[in-house]
């Protein structure tokens, strides 16, 4: 089985998002994850903007690893590492930049890195995946 995706190890993706209250808030209402970034205190006052959830920033590095290795709607996520440094708050540009460090066209498997920045360069979390691309 072959994927007819030509990739090389260091293909890279970059993509760049700034983070809405709105974003946020629908994360929130989905996932129900209301759970700080690891550098957040527990409290936050009701109706205040909180920090992003290092779950919605996890995402982010996850679409981009999919995105690296080819963006085929079939692409699956074998494997994921990812740690969260540093938190985002709303309002932030985050960028995400993905990388191929491997590829097996035969086994249709790649594995990449990712890591995010955001607009002041602060490194907020980095991961590794290793994706396996249907046919």
């Amino acid at each position: 089985m072959t994927t007819g995706i030509l990739l090389q190890v260091g293909s890279m993706v970059t993509l760049t998002k700034v983070i809405s209250e709105a974003d946020v808030a629908l994360f929130t209402l989905v996932t129900n994850d209301r759970l700080p970034a690891a550098d957040e205190p527990l409290t936050l006052d009701e109706g205040e903007p909180g920090p992003v959830p290092g779950a919605l920033v996890a995402a982010l590095l996850a679409c981009a690893a999919v995105q690296v290795a080819g963006g085929h709607p079939r692409t699956t996520i074998a494997r994921a590492e990812i740690r969260c440094l540093a938190s985002a708050q709303p309002d932030d540009a985050l960028t995400v930049t993905a990388e191929v460090t491997a590829f097996d066209g035969g086994a249709c498997s790649v594995s990449a890195r990712a890591h995010c920045v955001d607009q002041r360069g602060r490194h907020l979390a980095h991961g590794s995946f290793e994706l396996r691309v249907g046919d």
